[in-house]
């Protein structure tokens, strides 16, 4: 991402009150996940501005149905 869009993602998020979700679907053909879809979605997502380099400030209130890999 360039840092332009990064920069309107700092923007929508500066008020910390900005959700992100991810929904996720297996395309493959297996069996086993043939169109098996999952999502992650956190309550409470906000990155820096320039000067912190748009570094992921925060990400937590985690609900979902694929691992949860972050620290809250």
């Amino acid at each position: 991402m360039s840092a332009l869009g990064l920069e309107y993602v700092h923007l929508l998020t500066a008020n910390k009150k900005a959700i992100l979700r991810i929904d996720l679907r297996a395309f493959w053909d297996d069996n086993l996940v043939r169109n098996k879809r999952a999502y992650a979605e956190y309550g409470k997502f906000w990155i820096g501005d320039a000067l912190s380099n748009y570094t992921l400030e925060e990400i937590s209130d985690y609900t979902g149905e694929m691992n949860n890999n972050t620290s809250d």
